[in-house]
Formats: C-alpha cells, sequence, structure tokens
C-alpha cells in the first residue's frame, strides 16, 4: 500500500504517534483530510440517522490514497453506503470486524474502548452484534483526554 486517506473530523487537538490521525501512525504515507463541519459534537451521536454524511462524500471524492478510512467509529453504520461512493477500499471503522470477531469472543470477553460510551451502542454496530453493546466502555467524563477531544483544545495541557 503507498497511501492512506484518513477522513479526520473537523479537529485540530494534538495526535501523538500510535493514533488513527498521526502521520507517525504509518509507515506509509497518510493524506488526511479534515471533513468541514463534522465536529465531535455532530458526529458522536447516539442516533446515527442525524449525522450529515454529505461533507464525508466531498472528501472522498477528493482522496487520493490506495484505502480510505476514518478517525471515526461513529461513522460504523455508514460503512456500506461510503463504501459504495469510493472508488479503492474503504474501512469505517474497526467495528466492522464484530462480525468475524463474534465467532470467537462472547461478548463478556471483548471489550469496545470510544471516546463516548453513552453515544455509542447497538446502533452503531454491525447487524447481528448487538449482543456486544454492553461490551462498551468509554472515557471517563473528567477524564483528561475527553476535554481536549471533546472541546478540540489544540495545545497540551499539562
Amino acid at each position: 500500500m503507498n497511501r492512506i486517506t484518513l477522513l479526520q473530523l473537523d479537529t485540530h487537538f494534538p495526535r501523538i504517534p500510535g493514533d488513527v490521525g498521526s502521520v507517525d501512525t504509518y509507515k506509509c504515507e497518510l493524506e488526511i483530510i479534515r471533513v468541514p463541519n463534522a465536529t465531535v459534537e455532530q458526529v458522536v451521536n447516539a442516533n446515527p440517522n442525524q449525522i450529515d454524511l454529505d461533507p464525508f462524500y466531498d472528501a472522498i471524492d477528493k482522496a487520493t490514497g490506495d484505502l480510505v478510512t476514518t478517525s471515526c467509529g461513529f461513522l460504523s453504520p455508514f460503512q456500506n453506503e461510503l463504501d459504495m461512493a469510493c472508488n479503492v477500499p474503504f474501512i469505517a471503522s474497526s467495528l466492522g470486524q464484530l462480525e468475524y470477531l463474534k465467532n470467537i469472543y462472547k461478548p463478556s470477553e471483548l471489550q469496545i474502548i470510544t471516546f463516548d460510551a453513552s453515544k455509542l451502542g447497538a446502533a452503531h454496530l454491525p447487524e447481528g452484534c448487538e449482543d456486544f453493546a454492553g461490551s462498551i466502555y468509554g472515557l471517563n467524563f473528567n477524564a483528561h483526554l475527553r476535554n481536549v477531544i471533546e472541546n478540540n483544545i489544540k495545545h497540551w495541557i499539562l
């Protein structure tokens, strides 16, 4: 693979190596397309049908990578729709792997880590994986990282 295109929410907080939005995470070239108006507040939503996908379709049209992915698992319900709009492989979220993993693990044996567990739920999981909704864990409401992401803090506060 020569190049990955990452559709990133309209955020500006620092991304450290290991984060999906850090160029230092990848061994290949990374193209980051920040999706205008796709804020944490707008996309991190318990009701996926309220997410405006038009900016993501526009971003896909601009993508030049050999693979397109996103920085946000809250887009997982739209894997098929966004993939159909893409002329290269598209991965909305690692949550799509639950269809495979449910054959290996029970919900009690697997944990799903997310930004906001109160908003990520069965509606975001692949069909037939709803039992894993009880395996979702999020950042504590008073966690520093949660504050950075939620408030789009552009610099580290130590």
